[in-house]
């Protein structure tokens, strides 16, 4: 099983995590930003057509049922 994972990460190249959440609107209201910015965002990043570095992450984590 899938579960997806939103994270906020550090700008330099090493990109290590600062934050990770169960869901969109969690990070959004965490973080202090527009859920529609982040959701933008990360579908911009994930296609390559953003011109600047973003912070925000979806990550597909595989999960077994007794993990859960």
């Amino acid at each position: 099983m899938k579960i997806k994972l939103y994270m906020v990460v550090t700008k330099d190249k090493y990109e290590l995590p600062l934050g990770v959440y169960d869901s969109l609107d969690e990070l959004a209201e965490k973080q202090g930003v527009d859920k529609n910015y982040v959701k933008k965002s990360i579908s911009q990043y994930e296609h390559g057509t953003i011109n600047w570095k973003t912070p925000f992450r979806r990550v597909k984590v595989n999960v077994r049922k007794e993990q859960l």
